[in-house]
């Protein structure tokens, strides 16, 4: 879908047109600038629109070679000589939203920011290409209500140099990489674009928070963060960053208020560019262990605070990042702050050079809001069911079925009605769970044709992506999956306590061992260490009072991390006041 061209009538065009002047005349966004206004016919009737059009004749004829050399040409003089006659600048707080800051409040005369601009380009033109970004950030900080002028980072680093040199001379190695993906199916085809920095959403107006995560869970865990920030920040926006497909549609189907989607850019010099020239955050915050050092950089360097939250990292993550301890020091220095999910990933991000103290707040998942369902499948499913009793093995590996598949010959024995949900975290294997399934003699069925179990069914394979919240409130216990897997250890258990549902798991729980332990102690799940105990556990009497003593872990351990997001939403200082 093609964004919208600006509305001459709203005012804030104006500025959209200063803010792409404020650049070098040959540069990529001027270019986009003549494409853009060429096309009069997208442009409304309005006072001053014909003076507008009448730009894009000379603005054809600029000589790129010339434009870094000389003071500002003459299409510059003139369309400055255009902008003082336009009206003045309206109030625009709920306009259309526009690329930029476009939240420009009160009366400004165009004369006045046109000299102000004029005066920028011709430094801009003569001065070395470096110090662009830097000047157009601490003019654009200038404009804006409440927000504050900000020094920008001034050290550069080895690491840094070495870092952008590399990403630097694999820059053309970005749509070789896209395209091989997209051909694996591991792309988006509609949005692959979002990974070159390019977009077709435009800004919100206002302050701008963006979070990242590197896929579902991770993703799906910020809901909470996002609703305790927004009652901190009530005019506030996010955006919502990840790297697979699988987190766009899982956030889809949940998005928070307020929020928009976007995939994280490559890492290379122009795609980390063109993403914060588009979307300006006004807050960072990076979740967990997925960290880019260039985008790291480059926000610390355009002066924008910087968070990391719930951080995770275990021994083996630790043993991995230690041979580049300068490069993880560098960046954690850029971060405002740094809460970590356990002590022992406390002490493993000190040791990488971390500024002390680390704070310990546990996990953030407690935080988020339940998952989502759809009310007509849910009908459609109790329909199926006709009150058969339902237990499901969520996001699940091949070393969690092998288990599952046993205790369910071992429950079929003892009561046959019981209808076994698998879930299994990559949906792509559900053609193969199918197959195993059926050579283990059971009557199989696969969601992925939109079908619901029949009377007989005794495995349904659930492989699809964002209907958890489904599977889950119509469980009445829950297995979850890597728990059986010693190189997965674990998914996030929180979401099913969230919807009532009993939590069973099995021995290799490293990435969640507090958030298991914490369960485990308040008598809020349980743990199997094998088929027979998992069977004995789906067939037992005694989990109904297991969902509502988990609910209170959930309450205390959600009291830790609430404490936290104030100091979280006080980042925002550095912009607003």
């Amino acid at each position: 879908m093609r964004s919208r061209s600006p509305n001459l009538e709203d005012g804030a065009a104006y500025m959209w047109i200063c803010e792409r002047l404020g650049k070098r005349v040959g540069s990529p966004l001027m270019r986009e600038f003549r494409a853009r206004w060429r096309r009069s016919d997208d442009l409304p009737p309005s006072p001053g629109a014909a003076g507008v059009r009448r730009l894009a004749v000379p603005l054809r004829r600029v000589p790129k070679s010339t434009a870094a050399k000389r003071s500002p040409p003459r299409l510059v003089r003139n369309f400055f000589a255009e902008v003082r006659r336009l009206p003045c600048l309206g109030r625009v707080d709920d306009g259309p939203a526009i690329p930029g800051k476009s939240c420009i409040q009160g009366i400004a005369p165009i004369s006045a920011i046109a000299n102000q601009l004029r005066a920028d380009t011709r430094n801009r033109l003569t001065e070395p290409a470096a110090t662009d970004h830097q000047q157009a950030r601490s003019y654009q900080l200038n404009l804006i209500p409440g927000r504050q002028s900000l020094q920008q980072h001034p050290s550069v680093t080895w690491p840094d140099i070495a870092y952008s040199a590399i990403t630097s001379a694999l820059s053309p190695l970005a749509l070789p990489i896209l395209a091989r993906r997209l051909t694996r199916g591991k792309e988006d085809p509609e949005r692959w674009r979002e990974k070159l920095g390019i977009t077709d959403l435009l800004r919100p107006p206002g302050q701008l928070i963006w979070m990242h995560a590197v896929s579902v869970g991770e993703l799906l865990a910020l809901r909470g963060l996002v609703t305790e920030l927004a009652g901190h920040a009530p005019t506030a926006r996010f955006l919502l960053t990840s790297t697979s497909t699988a987190s766009a549609v899982a956030i889809a189907r949940n998005m928070p208020e307020r929020s928009v989607h976007q995939f994280l850019p490559l890492d290379f010099p122009g795609p980390r560019r063109r993403f914060l020239d588009h979307w300006r955050p006004d807050l960072a915050i990076w979740a967990e262990q997925d960290l880019w050092p260039g985008l790291v950089a480059e926000v610390t360097r355009r002066g924008i605070p910087q968070a990391f939250i719930n951080v995770r990292m275990n021994s083996s993550a630790f043993r991995r990042r230690r041979w580049t301890r300068p490069l993880w020091r560098v960046l954690y220095e850029s971060f405002e702050l740094i809460a970590v999910q356990d002590e022992a990933s406390a002490r493993h991000v000190e040791a990488l050079g971390a500024p002390s103290p680390v704070r310990v707040v546990g996990s953030f998942k407690p935080l988020a809001p339940p998952l989502s369902h759809g009310e007509v499948e849910a009908v459609s499913l109790r329909k199926s069911l006709v009150g058969r009793p339902v237990w499901v093995a969520a996001s699940t590996h091949p070393e969690d079925e092998t288990v599952v598949f046993s205790a369910i010959k071992a429950i079929q024995a003892r009561r046959p009605e019981i209808l076994a949900i698998i879930a299994p975290r990559h949906p792509a294997r559900g053609k193969d769970m199918e197959a195993a399934a059926c050579a283990a003699g059971f009557q199989t069925v696969r969601r992925t044709n939109r079908a619901f179990p029949a009377s007989d069914t005794e495995v349904f394979i659930a492989d699809t992506i964002g209907e958890l919240g489904l599977w889950y409130r119509m469980a009445d216990v829950a297995l979850i999956g890597g728990t059986f897997s010693e190189s997965v250890q674990g998914h996030n258990p929180w979401e099913p306590v969230q919807l009532g549902c009993p939590v069973l798991y099995g021995p290799h729980v490293a990435n969640f061992t507090d958030d298991y332990a914490a369960l485990a102690a308040g008598d809020g799940a349980r743990a199997v260490g094998d088929a027979d105990e998992l069977a004995a556990a789906v067939l037992s009497d005694d989990l109904g009072g297991m969902a509502d003593r988990a609910s209170a872990v959930i309450a205390l351990q959600a009291g830790r991390v609430r404490a936290l997001v104030s100091d979280i939403a006080s980042c925002l200082e550095k912009m607003y006041g």
